[in-house]
């Protein structure tokens, strides 16, 4: 086969539906701002026990450096070389050891996981569409038909999106992936966490996601949403993160109906990993919703497009903006310098990023990205 290596820059946005819940963070329901100054990144930091940490995915199989003489994982994000692992696990133990409360989120896919492109290829592929309860397969504007119910056509090629249907009728649109983070599993296409991480001493909380075999999981926090018969969207299954944050972290506020409802004393979210424009956009996102501000470390996060692109830009741009404009939650975008001056780390950490072209590059090029780009605009204007 040709190798093509080329760069996967698309940003695929399969985010999170509307609040829709009654769960905030710190007690308090979402406020308004009174001005549009941003509060300094000390004052969101300065009470310790009202802040928590969530490292996204750093997990072997999405990085180039898995131990010394080891291959690189199997969907391995440009820049996620020696020096930034060790950077990251560095910068997650001198947070711990100030007593900040460590999570980290984990791709923990069954086999056969509706996310893999292997799945959806194969001599038994009836039987595993059957098994997942798939009833039709098409390209995102249905043009192309991989399959009708009755007969399988062709497969659909790897880094494509396509629409799968379900039983019940609700859809979703899925990004195929190589296959990756399987539970149970050594190696490249494995779950094992990055070399430092690689055991709890370091964190305090594994949150697992993507487990079910026919969702996926890009936010730490709910599953990927749907989207019923009628093109509506709705907001995947909980992760059972905020029920874990209420639980270890209780506090209560009284709704408007003057009844006492459950919440968590967490108010601020530290959140970095990999990679930027996926798992970690998604759970900032979710955060933001859930009424948490977010403080992003962006030099101890890896990205899939480039970090010069409009695509990361434009994410960025999200973050900033479109993804708290309802609950109006302040979002720091920080270096990890910054972050560990406020907090009083007692480490040396170094500003300066080494991810000046951190590129995800594949062995099979990514051939649909172009044409895909104006749904994927659309599917945005739709979940927003």
């Amino acid at each position: 086969m040709k190798f093509f290596n080329k760069l996967l820059s698309l940003v695929v946005v399969l985010g999170i539906t509307g609040m829709g819940g009654s769960v905030y963070a710190g007690g308090k329901q979402p406020h308004h701002q009174t001005n549009s100054t941003e509060p300094k990144l000390e004052n969101l930091l300065k009470d310790k026990k009202d802040v928590a940490v969530i490292v996204v995915d750093p997990q072997e199989t999405f990085s180039k450096y898995t131990g010394e003489g080891q291959q690189e994982g199997s969907l391995a994000v440009g820049g996620t070389d020696k020096p930034y692992v060790e950077s990251m696990v560095q910068f997650t133990k001198a947070l711990k050891d100030k007593g900040i409360h460590i999570v980290v989120s984990q791709d923990h896919h069954p086999a056969g996981h509706i996310s893999f492109a292997s799945t959806h290829t194969g001599a038994n592929i009836a039987t595993q569409y059957a098994t997942l309860g798939i009833t039709k397969v098409t390209s995102i504007d249905g043009k192309e038909i991989f399959y009708d119910g009755k007969k399988f056509h062709k497969s659909p090629e790897k880094f494509s999106m396509v629409r799968i249907y379900f039983e019940d009728n609700n859809y979703i649109d899925q990004m195929l992936w190589p296959d990756h983070g399987i539970q149970l599993v050594e190696g490249p296409t494995g779950d094992k966490l990055l070399p430092g991480l690689n055991n709890n001493t370091h964190y305090n909380y594994l949150q697992k996601k993507g487990t079910k075999q026919n969702r996926d999981s890009y936010s730490a926090f709910f599953d990927n949403e749907y989207y019923d018969s009628k093109g509506k969207p709705h907001r995947g299954e909980s992760t059972g993160l905020i029920q874990y944050f209420v639980e270890q972290f209780p506090d209560s506020k009284i709704d408007k109906k003057g009844k006492e409802k459950k919440t968590t004393q967490i108010n601020t979210l530290i959140i970095y990993g990999i990679a930027t424009d996926f798992c970690v956009k998604a759970t900032i996102q979710d955060a933001l919703r859930l009424g948490f501000n977010v403080v992003f470390v962006e030099n101890e996060s890896r990205s899939v497009a480039s970090y010069d692109s409009p695509d990361y830009k434009k994410v960025i741009k999200e973050m900033e903006t479109k993804s708290h404009k309802k609950t109006h939650q302040h979002f720091i975008k920080a270096d990890n310098l910054l972050v560990g001056k406020a907090l009083g780390l007692e480490v040396s950490l170094d500003p300066k990023s080494t991810h000046q072209n951190a590129n995800l590059k594949f062995e099979e090029g990514v051939n649909q990205a172009t044409q895909q780009k104006n749904t994927e605009e659309q599917i945005v204007t739709k979940i927003q």
